[in-house]
């Protein structure tokens, strides 16, 4: 059985006439992918999430639930884990992510991984009321959660996913 739970490194991206060790350093990484959403066992989540506290205590409960977690903490490495899952062919079964990343807002990400993924859930995490993000998520049919986040309130998401083996 593979490990539930990696923190996904992201795969650089050198420039025209990058050094060697880039393309060993993106082929570990590529392999480290390969090794949580290659394996077909249990399904497999990517959770975005920039909070130094819930991203750990949420992939400890999908780990529980039998499920495989890639996590990653900003738009600009979910985008790559999502180009570099696009170019290796590897499947993932749902994304959760924080509408507030440090580096930019989870709607990003939520739209290319429906673009990619269009039939997959995916749900978004938001602190407080805002009727704006609420209209948004239902017009992409997101499921809208609300921090602090509680089992129960996962169990729609959970739901849609594949059952884990």
């Amino acid at each position: 059985m593979t490990e539930a739970f990696t923190e996904w490194t992201p795969v650089s991206r050198p420039a025209r006439g990058g050094l060697r060790t880039e393309g060993r350093k993106r082929m570990s990484q590529s392999s480290e992918i390969v090794r949580v959403f290659g394996a077909r066992e249990n399904p497999a989540v990517m959770v975005v999430e920039a909070d130094t506290d819930t991203p750990q205590s949420l992939t400890s409960t999908l780990k529980s639930q039998g499920f495989r977690v890639a996590l990653a903490q900003s738009v600009r490495e979910a985008e790559e884990m999502l180009h570099d899952l696009h170019d290796l062919r590897l499947p993932v079964d749902g994304l959760l992510a924080d509408y507030r990343l440090s580096d930019g807002f989870g709607c990003r990400i939520l739209r290319r991984f429906q673009d990619e993924f269009p039939n997959l859930p995916a749900a978004v995490m938001v602190d407080g009321e805002d009727v704006s993000i609420e209209l948004w998520a239902r017009s992409r049919n997101i499921l809208l959660l609300r921090k602090p986040l509680a089992l129960p309130a996962l169990s729609p998401w959970l739901e849609q996913l594949p059952i884990p083996a």
